[in-house]
């Protein structure tokens, strides 16, 4: 997420011709910007989905055990 944050800067820096650089940089911090995004964005989903089962496992054994512990 740095690497894209930095690019979105760089990337409005330049598209308000605040610095005086040539066209490439604007461009390669696009690139950059959008191939981070499409490296991390299945990532974040992954994360999601495990937390979401991490969550229901727990639950799930919060249940259990106090099942267990009413049988005793």
């Amino acid at each position: 997420m740095i690497i894209s944050a930095s690019s979105i800067t760089v990337a409005f820096i330049l598209e308000n011709n605040l610095l005086r650089v040539s066209q490439i940089y604007l461009y390669t911090a696009l690139f950059v910007f959008l191939l981070s995004m499409i490296i991390c964005y299945p990532f974040f989903k992954l994360c999601d989905q495990t937390a979401v089962i991490v969550k229901h496992y727990i639950e799930t054994r919060k249940s259990f055990g106090g099942y267990r512990e009413r049988f005793k």
